[in-house]
């Protein structure tokens, strides 16, 4: 099986609109289809209780976004729908009120927000 060479230093270039970002690497970087990456920006750092000691940053996920489109250096993700249990949640609730929820947008998503492969 051949392993996947994830690309570094993956940021939002441009918010299209709230379903749709393009993310600054292409196929000359190795992005392909399909692909699934996680929008995110580092919150606060977190601290362990007991020994003081960093535990990292908190990624704050603004969504999930599929391959759409891919140009030698950019390409589109379009946000995809979260996983079922959450879906499932959403929906419930919004049967509770009346409302309908659209749970594939990205989630506030701004330039220079981060993005990885997942």
């Amino acid at each position: 099986m051949t392993e996947v060479s994830l690309p570094k230093n993956i940021k939002v270039a441009k918010v299209i609109d709230e379903n749709r970002v393009v993310i600054n690497k292409g196929s000359k970087d190795g992005v392909s289809r399909n692909q699934l990456f996680l929008v995110y920006e580092l919150g606060d750092e977190i601290f362990d209780p007991d020994t003081k000691e960093s535990l990292g940053k908190l990624e704050n996920v603004k969504g999930t976004g599929r391959v759409i489109s891919i140009q030698p250096k950019i390409s589109v993700l379009e946000a995809v729908v979260k996983p079922p249990h959450m879906t499932s949640t959403l929906l419930k609730l919004g049967d509770i009120f009346n409302e309908t929820y659209n749970t594939s947008t990205f989630y506030k998503a701004k330039e220079g927000d981060l993005v990885k492969l997942i």
